[in-house]
């Protein structure tokens, strides 16, 4: 839920969410352990997530926000196969409940228009968190996040060029499922969500969104570059993501169906090819970013 008040001078931003993903993982490679007689086919285990988000921002200034944001999350995870038990195990992937609390600092030029899709606006999100153990961490540690996003108009007036910086920077304490992740937040599509992952990321990515006429339909051409680094604590005795440390490319196309012309709210339909060599297929309402 999003709210604004005061012409647009306090917004609220409230999020309650349940996610369950069943992950497969076609990669033998990863497991290092020998008492498979036979590689395994897939990696196979769940991840049941509940997370509430409560943010407040103010404006201080022309297209300026400063604010703040308390959260919780409660992750689980289970094996659905002795594959998967050992890739948790080994990549110090474990439940954890933490909650944590940060400040933001926003720059958005975007109209009320563009919420759903900018044009020719700037948008950035910058966010400092602390997770203590107070709130259930079992070792305190921070992330700092920079998301900006830029939207320049096209060779058509309805044509968009759209560009992504992401950069996240975790302590040395963060426990797996707080890490920098490629496919998650539609950084890099192409890449499975949490295959790959470390504390810090640096990712940038572009968009060129191409709509017929006056139709309602769109063609996109995505791509971008991310590298990795810092590993991961792990489980603390050694085994850690170091080997996820380097960098990745993808790349694709789209198309797109507008459903509400006034918000330009897609239904959009990617596939995604990646330097993994794997390709993807999506779906979902609105942009990727």
């Amino acid at each position: 839920n999003r709210m604004y008040f005061d012409s647009d001078r306090w917004q609220s931003k409230t999020l309650s969410a349940y996610i369950y993903n069943n992950t497969s993982y076609d990669i033998a490679s990863t497991i290092h352990c020998d008492v498979f007689a036979t590689p395994p086919d897939n990696i196979s285990f769940n991840v049941n997530i509940f997370t509430v988000l409560q943010q407040f921002l103010y404006l201080v200034r022309p297209s300026w926000y400063v604010g703040g944001q308390i959260f919780y999350v409660d992750q689980r995870f289970k094996a659905i196969n002795l594959a998967g038990e050992i890739f948790l195990r080994e990549n110090g992937i474990s439940d954890s409940q933490r909650g944590g609390y940060g400040i933001n600092i926003a720059y958005d030029t975007r109209t009320k228009n563009e919420k759903l899709y900018g044009m020719n606006s700037t948008w950035i999100d910058i966010t400092l968190n602390h997770f203590p153990t107070f709130l259930g961490a079992d070792r305190e540690y921070y992330n700092a996040m920079i998301n900006a996003r830029k939207y320049i108009p096209g060779f058509k007036a309805s044509d968009v060029m759209a560009m992504q910086l992401y950069l996240q920077f975790s302590s040395k304490y963060t426990p797996d499922g707080a890490l920098a992740a490629l496919g998650a937040r539609n950084i890099l599509r192409g890449f499975p969500i949490g295959l790959h992952k470390a504390r810090h990321m640096g990712a940038l990515q572009g968009e060129y969104r191409y709509r017929f006429g006056a139709t309602n339909w769109r063609a996109t051409l995505f791509g971008g570059a991310a590298i990795l680094g810092g590993g991961s604590y792990g489980n603390g005795s050694g085994k850690n993501r170091d080997e996820h440390n380097g960098e990745y490319y993808s790349g694709g196309f789209g198309v797109h169906y507008i459903l509400n012309r006034r918000n330009n709210l897609d239904y959009r339909l990617n596939v995604a090819y990646s330097s993994d060599e794997e390709v993807s297929v999506y779906a979902g309402i609105n942009q990727a970013f």
